[in-house]
């Protein structure tokens, strides 16, 4: 899926990031999100209402993302938002905000598309 598909289809505000794996040789990123299946236009009732999902991204051209080893589950996506940068093309952008400190920090990813994968339900 192109990463303004993406964007547009899913909403990620107060999920979290569990983990974030970066293979430079394969280009590949991959997060794996707590992820609030309720807040989503396609959602039902019988549905879980969180889920686990893995974001697989493809032929990562940039990754920016200070420290990815530190977020947790205090760490909640606050917007997203497609970003274009001339050199690498269209690309988006995961705010976060820390739940106690408020510390915001930013994940910028620009990729030639994303796999949205639902692991299962959320049990935490």
């Amino acid at each position: 899926m192109k990463l303004n598909d993406f964007a547009e289809r899913y909403y990620f505000h107060d999920s979290y990031p569990q983990k974030i794996e970066f293979d430079s040789i394969k280009k590949t990123l991959t997060i794996t999100i707590h992820f609030c299946n309720w807040m989503q236009d396609y959602y039902q009732s019988s549905m879980e209402e969180l889920i686990l999902v893995d974001l697989i991204f493809h032929d990562v051209k940039l990754f920016e993302c200070n420290n990815p080893e530190k977020f947790d589950w205090k760490y909640t996506i606050f917007k997203t938002e497609t970003i274009v940068n001339p050199l690498y093309d269209n690309g988006i952008e995961f705010v976060l905000f820390h739940d106690d400190s408020g510390e915001m920090s930013v994940i910028r990813i620009f990729a030639q598309d994303v796999e949205f994968v639902e692991l299962g339900p959320n049990n935490d």
